[in-house]
């Protein structure tokens, strides 16, 4: 649902006195809950499907606790994008801080991999099933992050969070 404009739509310009927040949250705030739940579900499937792959490379001392760490990181920033959708602006700084840097943080391996000059197509020619299907959906993780972000940035948004209740 859109509003109609108001005088402070604008970025940068104080709400008039006496504004209040609408009772619904703006369709960027909608569209950002909505892809931070994107963003956990194929975190959680990354995950899961992540412990075998590693587990028969031989990666079994810290694997099993890092991958209950991040499973309970994810769980429970979806509880915080709950707060998010109420207006709580300590929900947005967390998600952005946490999921956000934490996405971002889990390039470092790829990215050394594409900067090292490896081949991309022998990479995804020689990779199984698993690792095609775990390397989308943290395709589609890190993808849903960014966007999430900018949505829950907006300035539909920027005001949801600034008008009192």
């Amino acid at each position: 649902m859109r509003c109609a404009p108001t005088p402070h739509d604008r970025l940068g310009e104080a709400p008039a006195t006496g504004a209040r927040r609408p009772s619904a949250p703006p369709r960027a705030l909608q569209v950002s809950v909505l892809l931070w739940m994107v963003a956990i579900a194929s975190g959680i499937a990354e995950t899961i499907l992540a412990v075998p792959q590693r587990a028969a490379e031989g990666g079994g001392d810290g694997l099993l606790a890092g991958s209950a760490i991040r499973m309970l990181v994810l769980v429970t920033m979806a509880f915080v994008v709950a707060e998010l959708i109420d207006g709580h602006r300590s929900a947005r700084s967390l998600l952005a801080v946490v999921l956000g840097g934490l996405t971002l943080a889990s390039l470092s391996g790829p990215l050394a991999w594409l900067l090292g000059g490896d081949p991309i197509g022998a990479a995804i020619a020689d990779a199984s099933i698993a690792e095609l299907v775990t390397a989308l959906f943290r395709a589609v993780h890190l993808g849903a992050t960014a966007a999430a972000i900018v949505a829950m940035y907006r300035p539909a948004a920027n005001r949801f969070f600034t008008l009192p209740h």
